[in-house]
């Protein structure tokens, strides 16, 4: 009964360890690069859709 006691106690630990810390962090950043590659292949498609002289034409002022 003892390790189970020590095993429940280990993880009710609320403190977040350093490498923990460091996934999350590498996490956070992997999903800002791909929701900006995601983007950025939008709107690539969008402009093959449309054709590229439909942009010039938008910033012909």
């Amino acid at each position: 009964m003892g390790a189970v006691a020590g095993t429940a106690a280990a993880i009710n630990n609320n403190e977040p360890s350093p490498r923990g810390s460091a996934i999350e962090i590498a996490q956070a950043e992997l999903r800002r690069d791909l929701a900006v590659r995601e983007e950025r292949k939008r709107e690539l498609e969008v402009l093959e859709k449309r054709g590229w002289d439909r942009l010039e034409a938008e910033f012909d002022c």
